[in-house]
């Protein structure tokens, strides 16, 4: 039989070991949260709301997109990369549309993307992500990346002029083929036969004001931004 001093030590260890294994699992909980960029009140279907993304182990020869879990029990690993859960907007038709942050590989030459995921059709539209500063640079230069971009983004029903367009809107300014700034705001939105389409304007700009007053009213979000090299 153990003393009593050696079943102290023992009850000590087994405490600690104990310890030890819940640590790790919280931190790999945490881990495999998603990362809600902001607090949002952008819900079109409290279904849908993400409440988890797991990276695939990335010491594997080959991996596949993280793995996005919805509040309803569904599950997609078709979407992309290093993905964080942005919002919902609601589509034409009343269904919920995920948008999420992310990439479209891993280790490549891409930018930040943001994907417009179609619980519906099971459809992943892929944009070039509109908030944050962003540079290029030539292969096999040496130079340093040039900025080309700068902007910020909006999610949601971002116009007070247009109190139930919904949709994506960014504010910025671009390098023209000269290399002179010039102001562009870009619109992505909704058609009427549900596709998400993006344009650029260069005349008779929306105010970002506009915007930020929707985000007070808690109807609209800014996008984080996002510095990559493209």
């Amino acid at each position: 039989m153990l003393s009593k001093k050696e079943t102290i030590g023992t009850f000590a260890a087994f405490v600690a070991i104990c310890g030890a294994f819940a640590a790790v699992y919280v931190f790999a909980r945490r881990q495999a949260e998603p990362v809600l960029e902001a607090g949002h009140s952008l819900v079109s279907d409290p279904n849908w709301e993400v409440v988890r993304i797991v990276p695939e182990e990335r010491s594997k020869p080959a991996f596949g997109p993280d793995q996005v879990f919805f509040k309803n029990g569904s599950t997609t690993d078709h979407i992309g990369f290093e993905l964080n859960y942005l919002g919902q907007l609601t589509s034409p038709d009343g269904s919920p549309v995920v948008v999420l942050s992310g990439r479209t590989c891993v280790g490549c030459d891409a930018g930040m993307s943001f994907f417009m995921y179609s619980p519906k059709s099971n459809q992943v539209g892929t944009y070039a992500y509109p908030a944050g500063n962003v540079s290029s640079k030539d292969d096999g230069s040496d130079d340093k990346p040039e900025l080309y971009y700068s902007g910020r983004a909006f999610l949601g029903k971002c116009l007070l002029s247009h109190a139930e367009w919904e949709g994506i809107i960014a504010f910025g300014r671009q390098r023209d083929e000269l290399g002179a700034w010039e102001s562009v705001v870009q619109v992505y939105e909704f058609e009427p036969d549900g596709a998400f389409n993006g344009k650029a304007i260069y005349q008779n700009l929306p105010d970002i004001a506009e915007s930020l007053k929707r985000v007070a009213q808690g109807v609209c979000r800014e996008m984080p931004a996002k510095d990559y090299t493209d």
